[in-house]
């Protein structure tokens, strides 16, 4: 009997049990769920909190270093202070650093290093005798052998203000470096561009350099050493580029980390949230729901606080949402499935004339749509309900707009369809692009213009070539008869004339050899446009000592010398190149004839960066103020009868040379020899370097 007794009891316990784990483990998983819920959601809001004030801080950080480069490059190329580096007058080069100081108040220090490190001039303050070489130093190292800004890690103190300052280095001269630009900043620099973000959103966050140096925010959960973090993985990952966000663990400690690349700085930004704060927050939502859990009977009023919660988190992220849309740059406009307006943000009252109240509720083709294309617009949105299906979903389109004020405009908008509550509705942005549309007009007509003119100068070029060559040609006879009619009368009537006679004939038989060389050059000249170049690898070292061979004769008596220093091997047109030396050291020979000794040198120098031929001789010169004239065509910038000549060599050679696609000049001084600097560039016809582009 007690044992029958004993056995129900049992049961009933064990029924008791089953209803208890029955009633309980409900609980037990709605709490299990709800937990995991929260957590996910928690750490969501976290990082949806601060993501955006991590991406701000980067934002504001690489804006500032980026404005800091350009502002240092610039200054680099001013004028003015490449003059007073090139002179060497550092007062005048620190009172523009001064300048550039008074403009960049947040700037530590502006300094001026030469080639060797030492410090030329600093503001504030002055250079001492006892400053160190800062050549060992890697942004003075990355600025000279790069030849661009370089933005330094964390290093110091800077000797204006005795702290650790980021140093930004730009190379003066980039093609040759000849010293180097900097300015710093002292970390109290970045926590002022960060001040904006909100404290309780940049607890979390730290900036580090490219050593893993925190520069700003409120540094890494258990570092060692403060403002040191190179050594830690998360802090190598973003330093590498790598983005993401994960759990890792620091000295047995969880911690959320969401990493943002800097990349063009080499830096990084770093969310860090230990997983107690995640915790802290979780608590925070799970206390009302433990005491709903204690109180059984009371489930349904904790079922009710879930779901209220839920929902002001949704009415958290449709307000968040709200902020976007109402702060964007471009117009915002929503419409339902009948194609009734359904949103219209500020920007969108601004670029159509609309204020928010009139539009919403209003038809859209009423409103923005031009009215000769209503028609299509309401075939188009029906057809998209009733397919699911139309062009102009998820693309970049240009189309006309229409103002209030009734005056159309061109915009450029993106369509998306989303759904709520199972109906269809369509969000768009869009801009104006009246100011792109006009700037594409202006290039159009610009490209227009320049076609015609290109195709005008085309044609009197070629007529022009045409006439000279006819010219030329017709000339030619009479000149030949005038030539052996006047050698028959010096031959066989020499005795018969008077000496005024003679005198007068062998004027008329000079001038027309002159006149036949005249012709000869002309014809030249114009043979030059009609033909195209014959481009084949030459030996310049060759070509010269041809042409210097060629005046062996001319130079019979005097007592010239040609310096020839070694030339390259360039593919060009060996013949039309030929005659750009022969024309050169043609001159070369002719204006140091009045010297007791002539020099004349051919080489190769280097010029602007870049390397160049030249002529050079030690004859009687010219005045630059009459440059202008030099490569023209029958331009002379002596008398006749001082030097013979026709003046179309200096342009057959300048003819020859374009043709080539490149440049020539000349540099002289009277009585003091001129300098002929060229440059042949045959790449740029096909798109290749030739052996003097890089000699």
């Amino acid at each position: 009997m007690n044992h029958s007794k004993n056995g129900r009891s049992t049961r009933r316990w064990r029924l008791y049990g089953i209803l208890v784990v029955c009633s309980v483990l409900p609980l037990v998983l709605f709490l299990y769920a709800a937990d995991r819920l929260l957590r996910s959601t928690s750490t969501k809001n976290l990082l949806e909190r601060t993501g955006p004030a991590a991406d701000l801080a980067a934002l504001v950080i690489e804006e500032r270093m980026t404005d800091a480069k350009a502002s240092l490059e610039s200054l680099a190329a001013n004028p003015a202070v490449l003059d007073a580096w090139n002179h060497g007058d550092m007062d005048r080069l620190a009172a523009q650093l001064r300048m550039a100081h008074g403009l960049k108040r947040q700037a530590a220090s502006f300094a001026v290093y030469d080639a060797n490190g030492h410090l030329r001039a600093v503001d504030p303050g002055a250079p001492s005798q006892t400053e160190t070489s800062m050549a060992s130093s890697v942004w003075f190292r990355t600025a000279m052998q790069g030849g661009s800004a370089y933005v330094s890690a964390l290093s110091g103190p800077d000797r204006a203000t005795n702290k650790a300052a980021i140093t930004v280095a730009v190379p003066i001269n980039s093609h040759q470096p000849s010293g180097v630009l900097t300015t710093t900043y002292t970390l109290d620099a970045f926590a002022d561009w960060t001040r904006g973000i909100a404290p309780a959103n940049l607890k979390w966050i730290a900036v580090v350099d490219q050593n893993g140096t925190v520069l700003a925010g409120s540094g890494l959960p258990n570092l060692g050493v403060p403002g040191d973090a190179g050594s830690r993985p998360e802090v190598k990952q973003v330093l590498a580029g790598q983005d993401g966000t994960e759990f890792l663990s620091h000295d047995g400690s969880r911690v959320l980390v969401s990493r943002h690349p800097l990349p063009s700085l080499g830096w990084g930004v770093l969310v860090e949230i230990p997983v107690q704060a995640i915790d802290a927050a979780i608590w925070q939502i799970e206390r009302p729901i433990a005491f709903v859990a204690i109180l059984f009977v009371v489930l349904a009023l904790a079922i009710g606080l879930i779901i209220a919660s839920l929902y002001r988190r949704l009415r958290e992220s449709e307000e968040h949402t709200r902020k976007i849309i109402t702060a964007a740059t471009d117009a915002f406009v929503a419409i339902d499935g009948r194609g009734n307006i359904s949103d219209w943000n500020p920007k969108a009252e601004e670029l159509f004339g609309w204020p928010r109240a009139e539009a919403i509720g209003h038809p859209l083709h009423e409103t923005i749509i031009p009215p000769q294309y209503r028609e299509s617009h309401l075939r188009g949105l029906k057809h998209l309900l009733a397919t699911g299906e139309g062009p102009v979903l998820n693309k970049r389109l240009e189309l006309s707009a229409l103002h209030r004020d009734g005056h159309e405009f061109p915009i450029e908008l993106s369509i998306t369809r989303v759904q709520r509550n199972g109906k269809d509705h369509f969000n768009a942005f869009l801009r104006d692009i009246s100011s792109r549309r006009r700037a594409q007009q202006e290039i159009g007509s610009l490209n227009a213009e320049l076609n015609i003119r290109v195709s005008e100068l085309e044609e009197r070029n070629k007529a022009l070539e045409a006439f000279s060559y006819s010219v030329s040609h017709d000339v030619r006879a009479p000149l030949r008869n005038i030539a052996g009619f006047s050698e028959i009368l010096f031959q066989d009537h020499a005795r018969e004339l008077t000496p005024s006679g003679l005198e007068h004939v062998n004027r008329i038989r000079k001038n027309v050899v002159r006149l036949q060389r005249l012709v000869d050059d002309l014809l030249r000249f114009a043979r030059l446009g009609q033909h195209g170049l014959k481009l084949q690898m030459t030996d310049l070292n060759v070509v010269v000592h041809e042409v210097i061979a060629g005046f062996e004769r001319e130079l019979a008596g005097r007592d010239v010398t040609f310096d020839v220093t070694p030339l390259p091997a360039i593919e060009c047109d060996r013949g039309l190149v030929t005659q750009v030396f022969w024309n050169l050291l043609a001159n070369a020979i002719k204006f140091t004839g009045s010297r007791r000794h002539a020099l004349i040198s051919v080489g190769e120098t280097s010029q602007g960066g870049e390397t160049v031929l030249f002529v050079r001789d030690n004859g009687v010169g010219f005045d630059m103020k009459h440059a202008g004239k030099l490569f023209g065509a029958f331009e002379r910038l002596h008398r006749h009868d001082e030097f013979e000549g026709t003046g179309v060599g200096l342009a057959t050679v300048q003819q020859i040379i374009l043709k080539h696609q490149g440049r020539i000049w000349a540099h002289a001084e009277p009585d003091r020899g001129a300098t002929f600097y060229f440059k042949l560039q045959p790449e740029k016809l096909h798109g290749t370097p030739s052996a003097l582009a890089h000699a």
